[in-house]
């Protein structure tokens, strides 16, 4: 049962990790205020596109909404959402996706409870953490040392948060543009 949860645990957070970064763009430039350019995809992903008379290329669909909004009293336009508050928001549905996991119970204690001890306190399976830290990658020399089994999870965390990051920071340059500024 363990091994089940670990393996549908991870095609899990591959998809949801995978799925995040499908609305990300690869590249964004504002060019002024209302002009702004999203590369979604490579150009040899773009040529392969051109080539075929039967493809569409879009854009995927806006995972979330920001709006700028003029404020009595305030500088400038500002943000109706911050945009690190969207980041720490995926950041925790991916969390709690893991922390639920915590909370499965063994089936087999509950349908055969004479072949296990009477410990009513470990009804749960052991399941997949996220570290609240980098594990330490062990020594490759050193054949003891075994790689923390939950590393796979910290380095999904890891990618998703930084990604998401550079994808906000052209938020940043929207907002600083000489467009915006002279609006002030």
């Amino acid at each position: 049962m363990q091994d089940t949860l670990l393996i549908l645990t991870r095609r899990s957070v591959e998809r949801f990790k995978n799925a995040i970064l499908s609305f990300l763009p690869l590249s964004c430039e504002v060019i002024d205020m209302n002009k702004i350019k999203n590369k979604f995809i490579t150009d040899e992903e773009q040529a392969k596109l051109d080539e075929d008379p039967y493809s569409v290329s879009k854009d995927p669909i806006p995972l979330f909404s920001v709006d700028l909004v003029l404020e009595e009293g305030s500088s400038g336009p500002q943000f109706s959402v911050y945009p690190g508050d969207v980041v720490s928001n995926i950041m925790q549905i991916f969390d709690l996706g893991i922390e639920k996991l915590q909370e499965i119970t063994q089936e087999e204690q509950k349908l055969m409870p004479h072949l296990f001890k009477k410990d009513s306190n470990n009804m749960t399976l052991e399941a997949t953490v996220r570290p609240r830290t980098e594990p330490a990658k062990p020594d490759p020399s050193d054949k003891r040392k075994m790689e923390d089994q939950n590393l796979w999870v910290w380095e999904a965390y890891k990618v998703l948060r930084s990604e998401l990051m550079k994808a906000i920071y052209p938020m940043d340059d929207f907002i600083s543009s000489k467009m915006l500024t002279s609006m002030r």
